[in-house]
């Protein structure tokens, strides 16, 4: 694998072309843009950079006959999986795809405790706003543990995230009908 400082999460996106591959099996749409990037080196080891001002491309979209999952996936090695990881551009594009009617923007987020979908909800966002808007220094803001995680969105089984998703798609749409 070549040495890039885009593949800080390759055994997570790995994990998941494989998942992918079995929702394409399944009659689902899934998309993957490569991000735009450039030769270069660090050093003597060569590497390939982002080109500035696409950092906040999102990885992944998934098609499926009821909703459109436009995310993208972030790991530590952790426990606590740290909000520093998902960047400005993301954050304000999975904001624009929150508003837009059959999509579920949001978050495939790895620890070394489990997988989970964090679905891009006003909690979420509210969360990870507040973080940065405190100029992300306010203690005990920066990072989810599972506890956290588990309230806000939900634990995978592997990495299959779609189930996840789903039912807390489906949740949502049921919440919202009902406050209709």
């Amino acid at each position: 694998m070549a040495n890039t400082l885009a593949n800080r999460g390759k055994s997570l996106e790995d994990a998941l072309d494989w998942v992918h591959a079995q929702y394409r099996a399944a009659g689902h749409i899934v998309e993957r843009p490569e991000p735009p990037t450039r030769a270069g080196s660090i050093g003597a080891r060569p590497c390939r950079f982002s080109i500035p001002g696409t950092a906040g491309i999102l990885d992944y979209l998934v098609i499926t006959d009821s909703v459109s999952y436009r995310f993208d996936a972030k790991s530590t090695q952790g426990k606590r999986w740290p909000l520093n990881l998902l960047e400005l551009e993301q954050a304000r594009n999975l904001d624009a795809y929150s508003g837009m009617r059959g999509w579920a923007p949001g978050l495939v987020v790895q620890t070394s405790v489990g997988v989970w979908w964090l679905p891009w909800s006003e909690r979420v966002r509210a969360r990870w706003w507040g973080w940065w808007a405190t100029e992300r220094a306010a203690a005990g803001l920066g990072s989810l543990d599972a506890a956290e995680l588990d309230l806000l969105g939900e634990r995978c089984e592997g990495y299959d995230w779609l189930g996840a998703a789903a039912r807390l798609w489906c949740r949502e749409v049921a919440a919202l009908k009902g406050a209709s």
